[in-house]
This record gives structure tokens, sequence and C-alpha cells, in this order.
């Protein structure tokens, strides 16, 4: 559910959020964003707002299959009437798990001036934000939130 910018969760009978403090106006004008489950929640949360993407903005939406990624018709839907974004579904079952380098194949090149967003199961964050930064992201252009009350 969507409520201004933010995505709030329903956690038993209670309506929980928002948390962390993600924020991609932070970054520059080239973007990556990488959800990895229900960490799409701050992607559908920023998305919400026309002309709240970046002038160029790719998003990986991971999940263990098509079935499995609930707002997979929502994200297509503002891929098909926004060009400044673009979708990639990564299907683990189908597709494994996604690398630095299916990110370069599909979104193009990552530059130093490119600005990563993850949020997800902190093993993918872990392992992405290592090998995104040795393709040459620096770590200030890495955010990432994770979904674990602290």
């Amino acid at each position: 559910m969507t409520g201004g910018q933010f995505v709030y969760l329903r956690v038993g009978g209670w309506l929980k959020g928002p948390y962390g403090m993600f924020d991609h106006t932070l970054g520059g004008p080239r973007q990556i964003w990488i959800a990895g489950g229900i960490g799409i929640a701050p992607f559908l949360g920023w998305l919400t707002h026309p002309g709240a993407a970046p002038p160029r903005t790719d998003l990986f939406y991971c999940a263990p299959t098509a079935e499995d990624a609930p707002f997979l018709l929502e994200l297509t839907a503002a891929a098909a009437h926004r060009p400044e974004f673009r979708l990639h579904p990564t299907f683990r079952r189908s597709h494994g798990r996604l690398t630095a380098e299916r990110i370069q194949a599909q979104a193009g090149p990552i530059t130093p001036d490119t600005h990563v967003f993850l949020c997800g199961p902190a093993s993918m964050i872990e392992n992405l934000t290592r090998a995104l930064h040795r393709q040459g992201v620096p770590r200030q252009h890495l955010y990432a939130e994770h979904f674990a009350f602290r």
C-alpha cells in the first residue's frame, strides 16, 4: 500500500513504516536500482511521483519467479509510460542470480558517475556491492537499505 512517496507494509493487524533513510535524490542523473523480493518497496514509493525517477534509471527487480514478483505489472506499466525508466525483471530460477556483469550487459556501461541503490536480502546487497565496486562504482555511490528492524 502506498501513501505519499512512502510504501507502508501491513504487519499483522498493524500498518507499519516507513523506516530507513533511503533517498534516491542523493544520487546523480544516472542511477541503477536493485530490488530483491520485498526490497521493491522503497522503489515503488519513489515511482509514485511523476518525474521522480532521475533522467536515466534502470531497475533490476529480482525474485525467484515472475509469480513471486507481486508488483511486476505495475512496474511494467510505469516503464511503458516513462522513457527515463527501464525495468529489468530477473528471475533466479530461470535467469540465475543477478551479477554485476549482467547489470552492465542490460543497463550499459557502469561509469564512475553511476549511483546504485540496493534493497533486499543482506547477502544480495553484500555480493553486488562488492562486485559493483570492483566494476568501478565508487563506494560513496553505493547506497543500501536492509529490510530489518534494528
